[in-house]
């Protein structure tokens, strides 16, 4: 092969990959319109997924408090104050503030849902039925996780017995070999 014709098929390739990855990004960008980012904002606004970035800055704060707390025992009323208000900021200032809980959520729900799905669901959060998942559905999921955590601790020593069964009978563990 020439250079002239190696240089040409390079050329031909670069130009073949910058218009796919262009027509994949168009397309991206066009499956969020306005219409159906405005439908996201209200289910956001519905469901109580705003609620999330709360909920977050309230386990952000605990979490900083609790390695503060570890780290220098002391702590004052005072200290601990400021603790909760710089972890709060840099929350609001990171996700809220420069919308990046919104683009995530633009970013989700265009992943699985299309602006037909999304509007039926926003039809469906407007009805009684709707209103009331909204309010009912984060306690049952909590409380299925407690019930599913519980299950799972019971459970635990039951699987480690019946792997560690099945690996001394496959001869794949040592007798004793086990702490």
């Amino acid at each position: 092969m020439t250079d002239l014709a190696e240089k040409t098929r390079v050329t031909g390739m670069k130009w073949t990959i910058i218009i796919w990855f262009s027509m994949a990004f168009s397309a991206q960008a066009a499956e969020l319109t306005e219409n159906k980012k405005a439908i996201i904002d209200e289910l956001i606004i519905m469901t109580g997924a705003a609620e999330i970035a709360r909920t977050m800055t309230g386990q952000f704060e605990d979490i900083m408090l609790r390695t503060m707390a570890q780290q220098y025992p002391q702590l004052s009323e005072a200290a601990k104050q400021a603790i909760v208000d710089e972890t709060a900021d840099a929350v609001k200032e990171n996700m809220i503030e420069n919308e990046w809980f919104n683009h995530m959520q633009y970013d989700l729900y265009s992943k699985y849902f299309t602006e037909s799905e999304l509007s039926e669901m926003l039809a469906f959060y407007k009805t009684a039925t709707g209103r009331k998942a909204t309010k009912v559905l984060p306690q049952l999921m909590q409380e299925s996780m407690i019930v599913g955590g519980a299950k799972a601790q019971a459970l635990a020593p039951v699987i480690l017995e019946r792997v560690q069964n099945r690996l001394h009978r496959e001869g794949l563990l040592q007798l004793g070999s086990a702490p």
